[in-house]
Parts: C-alpha cells; sequence; structure tokens
C-alpha cells in the first residue's frame, strides 16, 4: 500500500526557465558594470565555466553550485581571481532567482490532499541543501514536507538511487509502498523505476508512456492518484 510520495523540486513545483532568466540577467549586468567581460559575451563565458565544473564534480551536488560557476567565470573573463566578484554575482543570481519563483498551480491543493490522506511527502532534488531550502520558503512549502533530502546530503544526483532510499529510510518507508512525480525522464522516473517505485512524468501534453505514466499538470495528477 502506497504511503510516502517523494516530489523532485526545480521544474515540478515550479518552473526553472524565468527564475534562472532572472538570475543570468542581474549577473549579466554586474559583470559588464563592473568591467568583467561585455554583456554580450556573458552567456557563453558562463556556460563555458559551467561545462568545466560539471566535468570537474561528476554527478554530485556541487555541479550545480553557481558560486563554483561564478568563481570559473570570473578566472575565465578576467585570468584572475576574485572572490568579492564571485560571491557578489552568485549573490545576485539567487536573489533575482527567488524573487520571482512561484508555485506552479495545483501543487497547494494536491500536498493538502495528500496530507488528509495520511501520506508521507519528501523532496528529494538534485542541488545543494541551502538554496533548496531557500526555494521552498519562498515557495510557502517550508513544512510541508516531512523530510527534504539533496542530493549534497545522499552524495549523489538522481537518477542514483541514494537519494530516494535515504529519503524512504527517515519516513519509515519502503521502496514497494513509494511513488514518485517528477519532471525528468531519465533523472527522475528512469531512476524510480531501476529500483521499482512507480513514477508519474509531470507536464507532457501527449501521453508518452515510454518512461511510466505521464500526466499534464497537478490535477490530472490528483485525478490519477486520489480518485
Amino acid at each position: 500500500m502506497t504511503n510516502a510520495i517523494l516530489f523532485d523540486l526545480d521544474n515540478t513545483l515550479y518552473m526553472y526557465d524565468p527564475c534562472h532568466a532572472a538570475g543570468i540577467a542581474a549577473s549579466t549586468h554586474y559583470a559588464a558594470k563592473e568591467s568583467l567581460v561585455p554583456e554580450n559575451e556573458f552567456q557563453s563565458l558562463y556556460d563555458q565555466a559551467r561545462k568545466v565544473i560539471k566535468e570537474r564534480t561528476g554527478n554530485t551536488a556541487a555541479s550545480h553550485d553557481r558560486m563554483l560557476y561564478f568563481q570559473e567565470f570570473v578566472r575565465i573573463a578576467t585570468g584572475q581571481n576574485s572572490s568579492e566578484h564571485a560571491f557578489t554575482l552568485q549573490k545576485l543570481y539567487w536573489e533575482h532567482y527567488i524573487d520571482t519563483i512561484q508555485i506552479n498551480p495545483g501543487v497547494t491543493e494536491f500536498i493538502s490532499l495528500a496530507k488528509t490522506k495520511d501520506y508521507k511527502l519528501a523532496i528529494v532534488s538534485d542541488h545543494i541543501a541551502d538554496i533548496q531550502h531557500r526555494k521552498l520558503i519562498k515557495l510557502g512549502l517550508a513544512d510541508a514536507f516531512d523530510v527534504v533530502v539533496t542530493s549534497e546530503e545522499a552524495g549523489a544526483d538522481k537518477p542514483d538511487p541514494a537519494m530516494l532510499d535515504l529519503a524512504l529510510s527517515i519516513l519509515g518507508s519502503t521502496r514497494d509502498n513509494a511513488i514518485m512525480i517528477g519532471d525528468n525522464p531519465k533523472r527522475d522516473i528512469a531512476g524510480a523505476k531501476s529500483i521499482g517505485i512507480p513514477a508519474y512524468l509531470l507536464w507532457v501534453e501527449s501521453k508518452d508512456e515510454s518512461w511510466g505514466a505521464s500526466v499534464a499538470d497537478f490535477e490530472e495528477l490528483t485525478r490519477v492518484i486520489f480518485e
């Protein structure tokens, strides 16, 4: 019997793209103002720095760390280290990102209904813990989940099962009694299915059952799971 629901966070409970765009815009403006790099060159150097960090850190939470991205960005852009510029860039990025974040339609209602039915709820999310908790606070979900597990704590990003198993262990549940909800076919869905956890792929308009059950939004998900 299902008693635990595991949720991805990014692009599941809110949409990533507008938040990221706001963060990049703020960082771009600062870099140009401080003569680190012209605005029209920012994105390519940022992408280059991000690629370097991801290759260096692999399938870990550090691969998502904007402080590392901007530290490398400053090195590439100026040929020198500047803790002040790197810190300010990541600070501006996250401030504008968090200011832009908005909860997706139907999320609050879905969580409330799950709680009335005594489901245990967990966030299982790639990233560093500090940032993911900040997102949940801004979304109004600070106390909505029984546990929040990030890849920083688990030691590996999805689809590695370590994060899912850690969350289930803390919840006192098992793989046989859990379901996974996420937006990424390979990380969220395939990762869960690889260890026998049924999964629901969100934001799919044309059904694609090759990854498992797919739903258009939280309203449809509510009907599928609770009705």
